[in-house]
């Protein structure tokens, strides 16, 4: 997450001229890394099929350094960004990922997509340590699919937290329109 942070802060065109470069002038044995920092700054700025294309690329190019932890979470990532559930939730599945706090917190978000809102709202709540650490660009999905979820789940005391959490994200990162709907949905729940 720190380096999401770091990556989003910079200008995406900028950054991917300069990863691009490079990746493709990076000797053999060097490029799988260089690849994956440019997935990671597609990722940070929510360019999600970008990322998946550099990262598939990466794990056909090098398989072994395509298993690594780091670039299974990035691959689930933008699957789940990008609505392939399914292969989102193979990739969490990996051994890699089962014990990692965004392992939970990214199958919580495959869990609220698709209207399994108890096991989600128990993932969200496991992930949150994770999800403090995420860049505001990040924070603001999942924040608003852990209201969404709490909220189906009848669960108004997490639903009510993230929200406040969902308010303290710049407003730049957020829908206001979409923080009042989820406010009068809790208020609806607490009746």
């Amino acid at each position: 997450p720190e380096q999401y942070d770091k990556l989003a802060r910079e200008p995406l065109r900028l950054l991917e001229r300069s990863l691009l470069r490079q990746a493709a002038e990076a000797p053999r044995v060097a490029r799988p890394v260089a690849r994956l920092k440019l997935a990671q700054a597609y990722l940070a700025h929510k360019s999600y099929p970008e990322a998946e294309g550099v990262l598939s690329v990466l794990s056909a190019d090098d398989p072994q350094f395509g298993n690594q932890k780091n670039v299974l979470f990035a691959r689930a990532l933008a699957a789940t960004f990008m609505g392939r559930f399914v292969e989102a939730a193979r990739l969490l599945a990996e051994p890699q990922l089962s014990q990692e706090p965004e392992q939970r917190l990214l199958q919580a978000m495959v869990d609220s997509k698709s209207l399994r809102h108890p096991q989600a709202v128990a993932g969200f709540k496991a992930g949150m340590e994770a999800l403090d650490r995420y860049p505001e660009r990040l924070q603001g999905d999942f924040r608003r699919a852990a209201v969404e979820a709490a909220i189906e789940a009848g669960d108004p005391v997490f639903a009510r937290e993230q929200i406040l959490a969902y308010e303290q994200i710049d407003s730049s990162h957020r829908n206001p329109e979409v923080q009042q709907l989820l406010a009068g949905r809790l208020a609806e729940l607490e009746g």
